[in-house]
C-alpha cells in the first residue's frame, strides 16, 4: 500500500487574512504531478486543511470549487486538526495495518495544551471571527500578518511553544505498539528513525502547503520506505 499524506493546507476565502496562498490551478498542477509520481493507494489529509477558525466551509468550498473536485477523483481520507475540527466530516485518526505493522495518521495537536483543548479552541475562534471584523482596517490585516508569519517561520527548535512536546507524543504512541507515526500541525517537514525495544521506528511529519511551500510525505507500508516531499 502507498500513502500520500498532506496537511496544514489552510484553505481560506481568499481575503486579506487568508494564508493559503496557492493559485488554485498551480496547487492542482502541483498536486497532479505528485500523484502520478507516486502512484499512492490512498491519499491522507492531514488536519488543518481548512481554515475554519476564521471562515465558514460554504465559504471556502465556494473559493476551491476546482480543487475539491480534484480531489474527489481519488481515495482521500479526511482527518481533523484543531482548526478544523468542527467540521462534521474527517475522523479523529486513520490507522493502518498491514503485515504485523501499525501506522498512525494523527495531526498532533492533541500534544498541545492551547490547541488540545476544547474550550480554548472555542474561545480562538470567538478571537479570529472578531478579527476578521475588524479586518477592514489596514494595521489590523498588517499586524496579523506580521505575527503570523513570525511565528510560523521560524524553525522547531526556535519555537518555544513546541519544545519536544511532539517528539515526545509521537514517542509515546510509537511505543504503543505502532510502527510509525505521521503528524501535521507544526509546520515542519520531519523525519526521525530510532530503534526501540528492538524494532525500528519512524515519526514523520508532513509539514504544510501553505504560503507557497508544497510539502508532505510518501510511505510505501509494503516495502517500509519512505520520502520526504519538499517543493518550494
Amino acid at each position: 500500500m502507498k500513502i500520500l499524506v498532506f496537511s496544514d493546507w489552510h484553505l481560506d476565502a481568499k481575503d486579506a487574512l487568508g494564508w493559503f496562498g496557492w493559485d488554485e490551478k498551480k496547487f492542482i498542477k502541483k498536486l497532479q504531478k505528485i500523484i502520478t509520481h507516486y502512484q499512492p493507494d490512498k491519499i491522507v489529509l492531514n488536519g488543518d486543511i481548512f481554515e475554519l477558525y476564521r471562515y465558514r466551509k460554504v465559504e471556502i468550498v465556494r473559493r476551491y470549487p476546482e480543487l475539491l473536485r480534484f480531489l474527489q477523483r481519488y481515495s482521500v481520507i479526511y482527518v481533523r486538526g484543531n482548526h478544523d475540527s468542527i467540521s462534521h466530516v474527517g475522523l479523529d485518526y486513520y490507522e493502518i495495518s498491514y503485515e504485523g505493522r501499525r501506522i498512525l495518521i494523527v495531526h498532533g495537536h492533541q500534544a498541545d495544551f492551547f490547541n488540545g483543548n476544547r474550550v480554548i479552541r472555542f474561545f480562538v475562534r470567538l478571537g479570529m471571527k472578531g478579527l476578521r471584523l475588524l479586518s477592514h482596517w489596514n494595521w489590523v490585516r498588517n499586524l496579523y500578518m506580521r505575527v503570523y508569519r513570525h511565528l510560523d517561520t521560524k524553525p522547531l527548535d526556535a519555537r518555544k511553544e513546541n519544545d519536544f512536546k511532539y517528539v515526545v507524543y509521537a514517542l509515546r504512541l510509537l511505543d504503543k505498539q505502532y510502527d510509525a507515526v505521521i503528524l501535521g500541525h507544526t509546520h515542519q517537514l520531519e523525519d526521525l528513525v530510532l530503534y526501540q525495544r528492538g524494532r525500528k521506528k519512524y515519526y514523520l511529519n508532513s509539514g504544510t502547503c501553505s504560503q507557497g511551500r508544497f510539502q508532505g510525505i510518501f510511505l510505501d507500508v509494503s516495502t517500509w520506505t519512505y520520502a520526504l516531499i519538499n517543493e518550494e
